[in-house]
């Protein structure tokens, strides 16, 4: 992701394509897309990529959040295999036949369709407590509970209000003022052809460890906690272009929904918790709100239109006013994706 990517805070004054101005790699391309993450063969050539409480963008914007907490006796004593517990639930949901707008356990069906039989990566419960809206709950439920979330998401994804900016490496750049914010966002549409399919996307940008091999703005990134099918944490460090900027690090929490038309929805945003990793080093940044939408191409078999945006405050002395002049950089950082298939 947690991006995994444009921080926007002026970027890389040496070799990289999104150098043309300066801007930062977002952190959460990678923090991102880390959800779930999948085991890729060992054979793979392609490399694999990578607080503040959500901020309010306006009276839209969904405000859901588990809060801090402490793990109950039963939470600290067990080990759960999240994903054969999400299957679990699921089918005894279908076998108390439920009714819901889908049919039940479809999240888990289009899951497993999606990664093609791949297995998920294991638990990581990490050094705080596990989320409560993740606990006892099937895949449909858990999505429906944050579908507020998903559906701002792929708001985005609708051309109103955007203005363009650039075409640039394959990638569509737009940019958007929202009301109540005083930061623009940013949208970075383009295609990618992977003839592995949808989960080969996802694996190259959801290995947040590995997003250092690709990623040269990003100083290490890691998993702090994940429970998929569910959620994940991921915190990355990413380095600034001149001495005068501090670097930032960003704390993202990732959750991730399957469309009924194949697309894959990853919601990202910053959000803090006690005893979160922090740096003394750094600046501490926020991801406001965005993510990925992964869409198959109709048509195209094994072509996918990729959205990624969202919103970046680098916090620390930047103005504004210079942040806002290098948001059409943050969607650039989709092309460093792109430049692998």
């Amino acid at each position: 992701a947690i991006g995994p990517q444009a921080t926007l805070v002026p970027v890389k004054a040496r070799a990289s394509a999104l150098c043309a101005l300066c801007a930062w790699n977002s952190p959460a391309m990678g923090a991102c897309c880390s959800l779930p993450t999948v085991n890729e063969p060992k054979n793979d050539t392609v490399p694999h990529g990578s607080d503040d409480t959500l901020a309010s963008m306006d009276s839209s914007t969904p405000k859901q959040d588990d809060g801090v907490f402490s793990p109950t006796a039963e939470e600290s004593s067990t080990t759960v295999d999240t994903a054969a517990e999400a299957r679990r639930i699921d089918s005894r949901h279908c076998a108390e036949g439920q009714p819901a707008a889908e049919a039940p356990g479809i999240q888990m069906q289009r899951m497993e369709k999606a990664l093609e039989g791949k297995a998920l990566d294991p638990d990581m419960p990490g050094k705080m407590a596990r989320r409560p809206s993740s606990t006892n709950i099937s895949l449909d439920d858990y999505t429906a509970k944050h579908a507020q979330e998903f559906d701002r998401l792929l708001s985005f994804e609708d051309s109103a209000g955007w203005t363009f900016s650039r075409v640039s490496e394959g990638v569509h750049v737009y940019t958007k003022a929202m009301h109540g914010c005083d930061l623009l966002f940013f949208k970075g549409v383009a295609e990618i052809k992977s003839e592995r399919g949808l989960h080969h996307i996802f694996s190259t940008i959801a290995k947040v460890e590995e997003r250092p091999r690709w990623d040269d703005m990003c100083i290490m990134a890691s998993t702090e906690q994940q429970f998929q099918p569910f959620y994940q944490y991921v915190y990355a460090q990413i380095q600034a272009p001149f001495n005068v900027v501090t670097p930032r690090e960003f704390l993202m929490l990732a959750r991730a929904r399957f469309e009924a038309d194949g697309a894959l929805l990853i919601a990202l945003k910053s959000h803090a918790y006690e005893g979160m990793p922090t740096d003394a080093k750094f600046v501490h940044g926020q991801f406001v709100e965005g993510g990925y939408i992964i869409r198959p191409k109709p048509g195209e078999p094994n072509v996918f239109v990729i959205t990624w945006t969202g919103c970046v405050d680098p916090k620390g002395w930047l103005p504004k006013w210079l942040v806002n002049l290098l948001v059409p950089m943050q969607a650039l950082t989709l092309a460093k994706v792109k430049k692998f298939f």
